[in-house]
């Protein structure tokens, strides 16, 4: 195998770093990406690398593995993928720590290059198999994890890691994890903002069984509602919720730990994040069907002209539900339906009508932030409309409302700034998938 000293290079060489916010993601995931594990057992897993947008053609990767080396030993990378293969490096400590993560400290790197730009020749392939042994400092769980010497021009690499636990294969809750359904499924995000600055979402320390929350920049400024949800009975799988208040680019993976099946969504730099509404996401509802596999969905690009027919369409059907609906107050006064946003001067309802014709107020989930609340309709564990107001003064003189909703009813969300009497309403039709909120001159009220 060839030495990283000389790998180095020629990865500089040939393939470039990715340019800063671009929302084109080769993808490396691990099959199985979890398993169960015990002190002398050998795991195996196959790398498969996928693309977002689809691209059968570029320049190549460099991609590091990365280990704890008390805990696990490489025991052999076989089955390595020959289409412009330019280098296997030798194991060498993480010193760097290139994977943001203190707990691995081994590493060992792989590379291909193609100058013409045709690799790796499709969209998806199998990169290589890695085996492992498990050594007796492992106690616990851990993680292999996968970062990117180098990446096609313009792109950036999303790695899932592989998850290895001695016990009983579940999600392990954190401040950068979420566990639905039971603790079932484990939800991470990563992000990308216009400056390229990168993280992990952060967990907003609330959830229920089914629902979570997740901020990107401010613990009040809350970016994410996700939910996990169990629909077995009706068309044997489990569905995947989101609705996001951000145009910044994202990737949310979704991991059945009974399966290890994998599911990715991805939103692009600078558009407003769409709802997602995923009833097959996840085929897996015997943990014994055998499902194993990732999926990954981008989120489509709407364009200024679709946000604006969305904006005034969604104002034209506010008229249908918003007559007698709501009662005008000079003070903001929280109550089960109603919630007090930016130190109490913004009051936030909503009513819904669902495709039966019922009707009710939005339910206020009893827990919020000074900037952000959640509404619930049918389910107290199964919250559906995450709204906030914040203060744009100081950047164009005008109070924001940023809302998302993870439901397909007929609904009309009312904002009162309650120091003027202004009033802002935002209506979904029933049957769509709900579009977000992004409103950066909702009430020209300052200050």
């Amino acid at each position: 195998m060839f030495h990283n000293q000389s790998l180095a290079a020629c990865l500089v060489l040939t393939l470039g770093f990715a340019a800063v916010g671009e929302a084109q993601q080769q993808s490396v995931t691990p099959q199985p990406a979890l398993a169960q594990v015990q002190v002398g057992d050998l795991v195996t897993t196959t790398l498969v690398y996928s693309t977002s947008p689809a691209a059968a053609e570029l320049t190549g990767l460099g991609l590091r593995l990365h280990w704890a080396s008390s805990a696990l030993e490489l025991v052999d990378i076989r089955s390595v993928l020959g289409t412009g293969l330019i280098a296997e490096g030798d194991p060498e400590p993480d010193v760097a720590n290139f994977d943001n993560d203190s707990t691995t400290d081994t590493f060992v790197q792989v590379a291909w290059a193609d100058l013409a730009g045709r690799w790796p020749g499709s969209p998806s392939a199998d990169l290589l198999t890695v085996e492992l042994r498990v050594l007796a400092g492992f106690a616990g769980s851990t993680r292999v994890r996968f970062s990117a010497s180098s990446t096609a021009s313009g792109w950036s690499l999303v790695p899932t890691p592989l998850v290895l636990t001695g016990e009983s294969v579940s999600c392990q809750p954190g401040a950068e994890t979420l566990c639905l359904a039971n603790e079932r499924f484990r939800v991470e995000v990563t992000w990308q903002d216009f400056a390229g600055n990168t993280g992990n979402a952060s967990v907003v320390p609330v959830v229920s069984i089914d629902s979570g929350l997740l901020w990107f920049f401010d613990a009040d400024n809350w970016e994410m509602l996700v939910k996990v949800l169990d629909g077995c009975a009706i068309n044997d799988r489990f569905w995947v919720f989101i609705a996001a208040t951000t145009d910044v680019q994202y990737t949310m993976t979704v991991t059945d730990t009974q399966t290890g099946t994998v599911r990715r969504y991805v939103n692009p730099l600078g558009v407003a994040s769409t709802a997602i509404t995923d009833t097959d996401a996840f085929s897996t509802c015997s943990a014994a069907s055998g499902e194993t596999g990732q999926g990954q969905v981008t989120l489509p690009d709407r364009t200024a002209l679709e946000l604006a027919q969305t904006s005034q369409r969604s104002s034209l059907e506010a008229a249908s539900l918003e007559a007698a609906a709501f009662d005008v107050s000079s003070e903001c006064t929280t109550g089960d339906s109603a919630m007090c946003l930016n130190q109490d001067r913004f009051q936030v309802e909503i009513v819904w009508r669902d495709f039966d014709g019922n009707e009710g107020d939005g339910q206020v989930v009893p827990f919020g932030s000074d900037d952000s609340g959640l509404f619930w309709f049918f389910d107290a564990d199964n919250w559906e409309v995450l709204v906030k107001v914040l203060n744009g003064c100081s950047l164009n003189d005008h109070y924001w409302v940023f809302a998302a909703a993870t439901t397909d009813v007929e609904y009309t969300l009312r904002v009162t700034d309650t120091a003027n009497g202004t009033v802002k309403t935002y209506a979904n039709a029933l049957g769509e998938a709900s579009p977000s909120v992004t409103d950066t001159a909702a009430f020209m009220t300052c200050p």
